[in-house]
């Protein structure tokens, strides 16, 4: 499979410094932009984004402390692995990465209440799964209709209650929550040839409809298109995304010898 990646990380209209963080492969992120052509099979990888939050600054250390941890344990998985195990080994190292920020939280005090959502595409030999903490999104393109792949972890969603306010994450890593889930899905027999996928925070869509991310992607706008759409809204919040053109390779026929 052949990836094209493009990723951009703004500031925003509104805020003073940027807690999201773009992981592509080994090459973060933020207040900056990134394109890369990639294959899958030969190495395992990310393609991930990160919202973080918390005091001063502590939102920008969390989001990167995860993606780098994220980044730095996924080259050691084992080989060879069922969707079963590797989702249990993806348990494993949230559970540890969430109690690790939830212990800077309480003993660095400029870090207090320091947490980030995720959602990543993980590229583990030649198979793709998706994993979501958070209200960060996962959206595919195809035939002009875009629909989203992940569930918002917000308390609105999780409850099915339109009176919740929409921005009360019920999952993060760290935010001093007690308890952690992932949602974990194969993604391996689902994409074809020409998908697009696109990873956001929500300084996207919560400026973007899903109508107009739509229309964007229908006229081929890219990743700088759709940021500046969102700061054309207001740009209230840090914006972050990436797009992702799949191209599903045909193996080599094989020629028997003569």
């Amino acid at each position: 499979m052949k990836l094209k990646v493009s990723a951009v990380s703004d500031l925003g209209c509104v805020r003073s410094n940027n807690e999201d963080m773009i992981l592509v492969v080994d090459q973060l992120i933020r207040d900056s932009s990134g394109e890369i052509e990639c294959t899958t099979g030969t190495r395992n990888f990310w393609i991930a984004v990160a919202d973080g939050m918390g005091g001063h600054n502590a939102g920008e250390v969390a989001s990167e402390f995860v993606l780098r941890e994220m980044a730095a344990f996924v080259e050691t998985i084992p080989a060879n692995l069922n969707a079963e195990d590797l989702k249990n080994v993806m348990n494993a190292l949230v559970k540890d990465i969430h109690a690790q920020l939830n212990q800077m939280g309480v003993t660095q005090q400029a870090a207090k209440g320091l947490g980030t959502t995720f959602c990543g595409l993980l590229f583990y030999q030649e198979e793709v799964y998706s994993i979501n903490i958070g209200d960060s999104r996962l959206y595919r393109f195809r035939g002009n209709c875009l629909v989203q792949l992940t569930r918002d972890h917000t308390l609105r969603n999780m409850l099915n209650d339109m009176s919740v306010p929409v921005n009360q994450i019920a999952n993060s890593f760290g935010g001093g929550m007690e308890k952690i889930f992932i949602d974990f899905e194969d993604h391996t027999d689902r994409l074809f040839s020409n998908d697009l996928l696109l990873l956001c925070t929500d300084g996207l869509n919560g400026e973007l409809t899903d109508d107009e991310i739509e229309n964007a992607l229908e006229e081929n706008s890219g990743c700088s298109e759709l940021v500046n759409g969102a700061k054309e809204k207001g740009g209230r919040d840090n914006i972050s995304c990436v797009t992702i053109k799949i191209n599903i390779l045909e193996p080599i026929p094989l020629t028997s010898k003569k």
